[in-house]
């Protein structure tokens, strides 16, 4: 199996040697250096292509986010998987085993949409981050996803996202989303210029350690 820093390396060279730079800045994460992410570059437009089930556009990376809200990789993809089939129709809103608490939040981010007669192809960076003041669901996690793939801003840390926090935990204890310690610690990651790498790295702590 190839080594995950050469692979970066391969990737993305510029990207490998920050992450050196974070993991030299941070030595906490050493002990996870083997599941390393592999992040885009900002303003990218989305995910890397490498796997089929990856989002494409910000409407699909939308539907990714809501998707792996408070629930192992696995099963986000499973879920993102039926629902990117089934866009064409919308019958994945339907679909018997759809997380029964996120239906509403797709519902609505449809009726958003609608009213605006925004189309799914058409659907701006910035319409996605107006929509989330109007769509119960949508917080400040959302925010900073969606920041992270469309934009240049480095502050996307989702201290709000609930595998953000249990990823966070991993890393420093149980107690260290009480008080105000995780604030202090991603605002350390932002002001050295990792809040892109770090919030990437605590998800990946989460679902793969």
């Amino acid at each position: 199996m190839m080594d995950r820093s050469l692979f970066i390396s391969m990737a993305d060279p510029i990207l490998a040697v920050r992450t050196s730079e974070f993991l030299e800045t941070f030595p906490e994460f050493q002990k996870y250096r083997h599941i390393a992410p592999l992040i885009p570059p900002p303003s990218s437009g989305g995910f890397m292509p490498f796997e089929p089930w990856h989002p494409s556009g910000v409407f699909e990376h939308i539907l990714l986010y809501i998707s792996t809200t408070g629930v192992k990789m696995s099963y986000c993809i499973e879920q993102f998987s039926y629902i990117q089939s089934h866009l064409h129709d919308r019958s994945f809103l339907t679909w018997p085993l759809l997380q029964p608490k996120k239906r509403p939040i797709y519902v609505k981010i449809y009726e958003w949409m609608d009213l605006r007669g925004i189309q799914e192809a058409t659907l701006t960076i910035k319409q996605a981050i107006e929509m989330q003041k109007d769509i119960k669901g949508l917080g400040p996690g959302y925010v900073a996803f969606m920041k992270q793939y469309f934009t240049d801003d480095d502050d996307i840390c989702m201290t709000t996202d609930r595998n953000f926090q249990k990823g966070f935990k991993k890393i420093y204890g149980e107690d260290a989303t009480k008080g105000s310690f995780m604030a202090q610690k991603t605002k350390e990651y932002t002001d050295a210029g990792f809040g892109r790498i770090a919030n990437a790295y605590v998800f990946q702590v989460f679902h793969y350690s």
